[in-house]
This record gives C-alpha cells, structure tokens and sequence, in this order.
C-alpha cells in the first residue's frame, strides 16, 4: 500500500499463487478467534504529513503543513488538516493529479496557538465522500492496508 517497488518484469499465472508465507498477506480474526488469511485490499485513500516531522519542535504562530495523498484512482476532493488532534479541521489545498494513481503535494496552514505537546491530524476526503477512517478495523494483526487518519504530535514552543 504505501511501499510500491519498481516492476521489472510481470509473468500471468493460469491460477492462483500458493502463497509460502504470511508476507503480503492480511491476517485478519475471525469471530472464532482463528487467524484468517486474505489477499490485501487494494490501495486505500490516504494521506500523510511530509512537514513537520513527527517530534519537530515549532514556533507558536502560523505554520505551513506539507504531506501527500493518493487513492486507489477515485478522485481526490479535499485534504483536511487539524492542530487539536482532530476537533477542528481545516481545509486544506492539492495540488493537481499527475494521473490517475499519482501522489499529489499537499499543504494546508495551521495556527499553533497553544505551548507544549500538541497533536497534528489530516486525512483526504475522495469524489464519493469517503474518508480515512479514525480507526483501525478490528481483528486486523497485521500492518497492511492502514489508511487512518495520521496523527502526529509536535512540540510548540
């Protein structure tokens, strides 16, 4: 989802894979407690914070946040970002899509108007309304396909 390598070569097989081990695959509980193994999902809507970084040390004042966001093609609406770990939003502004599945640039200003540890959030909004979810879905013990909302904390001096 968020590791896309470069593709040398792609050969069609006349039936699935076996696939040898857990890698690239989605562990998922079922109601019984057994581990289930899925195919992933495919890619999700998603965005995240290039500037700041996680643990950055701000000036109180007007910051201007950074990231990216992609989707699996659907368009992308809106980017919101928030300074209260996710009370408020604020809109943000995208660049234009440089095709279909591209990564677009992002940035949105906040106000930092408290000191001390402070939480950053954004999440994209797509063309049929769907967000990135607050939470993780349950039952998942595996780390593919997290498309929530990123948090980040910063300090605010």
């Amino acid at each position: 989802m968020d590791s896309v390598k470069w593709l040398e070569r792609i050969v069609a097989a006349n039936s699935p894979l076996e696939q040898a081990s857990n890698d690239y695959l989605a562990l998922q509980a079922s109601a019984n407690g057994a581990v289930e193994r899925l195919p992933l999902p495919g890619i999700q809507l998603k965005s995240v914070f290039v500037y700041p970084a996680v643990g950055a040390v701000l000036q109180m004042g007007r910051v201007v946040a950074r990231g990216l966001t992609w989707s699996n093609g659907e368009n992308i609406m809106a980017i919101e970002v928030s300074a209260d770990g996710g009370k408020t939003w604020r809109l943000g502004k995208i660049d234009p899509p440089d095709g279909k599945y591209g990564w677009r640039l992002w940035r949105a200003p906040l106000e930092l108007s408290e000191r001390g540890l402070v939480e950053l959030a954004c999440k994209a909004i797509d063309s049929q309304g769907r967000q990135q979810s607050a939470e993780r879905p349950s039952g998942r013990s595996d780390g593919y396909a997290d498309n929530r909302i990123q948090r980040i904390r910063v300090m605010v001096i």
